[in-house]
């Protein structure tokens, strides 16, 4: 298992630390089976039960105006983290004058732990639920989009078919599966000893937001093959499929 775990999740060195984006980089407490060094026993909990701590950025207007009501929760690429997706995030902050939150994933960055689909899914609705809590009058369900890059498609499919009233999905170069991508690029016998994770494919059959689905014609890792299913398995009435050339 640790084999695929290093092949599926490819997390590079962290490029920020727990002083980095002041006023931007924040964090989300949960409880957690995974010992951290630095973890927190819980009481009430069993032994083993750590409070572990999710780092975020927030990028966020302080000013009320008739669109910063609107969350867009951004679900990096592989080989990325919070500090190379700093950038990204804040011109989608500043150019479209949106909120615009990014979650880190176990193992990545300076979140201790060991990346998983299950830890990551359960820590995108974590993720979705702490922010409409914390910021009850300034968000609602309708005004939070889900944005997922490459792996990062997976968890944002994942929220918008869990979260009914959320206000859209997009998806940046989704995959069906990533069995599927392992077999498109090595073959159907090595596919065989991944299991097939976040399977895209089967949850889009479930959303019902709007969805936007862009890719890119010459992607040499994920082929744009991959968006043109997820559009057809889709059900929602209001969907969009961009292939770029």
């Amino acid at each position: 298992s640790d084999v695929y775990k290093r092949q599926v999740f490819r997390k590079p060195e962290p490029t920020y630390e727990h002083l980095s984006f002041a006023g931007v980089l924040t964090w989300i407490e949960k409880v957690s089976d995974q010992v951290e060094p630095s973890g927190m026993l819980c009481s009430g909990f069993n032994s083993k039960s750590v409070l572990t701590k999710i780092p975020i950025l927030h990028f966020k207007h302080t000013v009320y105006t008739g669109k910063n009501n609107i969350l867009l929760l951004y679900f990096h690429a592989n080989s990325e983290d919070l500090g190379t997706s700093y950038r990204f995030a804040e011109k989608i902050h500043l150019q479209l004058g949106v909120d615009v939150a990014v979650i880190e994933y176990p193992g990545y960055g300076i979140y201790y732990g060991e990346a998983d689909e299950k830890t990551i899914c359960e820590d995108a609705l974590l993720f979705y639920e702490h922010l409409l809590l914390k910021y009850s009058t300034k968000y609602r369900p309708e005004t939070i989009f889900a944005l997922g890059r490459s792996i990062g498609t997976g968890p944002a499919t994942f929220l918008a078919k869990t979260v009914r009233t959320l206000g859209g999905l997009i998806l940046l170069s989704p995959f069906t599966s990533i069995r599927q991508v392992v077999e498109d690029n090595l073959g159907s016998i090595p596919a065989k000893f991944i299991p097939d994770m976040f399977k895209n494919d089967i949850n889009i059959r479930n959303i019902y937001s709007p969805v936007l689905i862009i890719h890119g014609q010459k992607d040499t890792l994920i082929s744009s093959e991959h968006s043109t299913k997820l559009y057809n398995n889709c059900l929602s009435q209001r969907k969009k499929l961009v292939l770029k050339p």
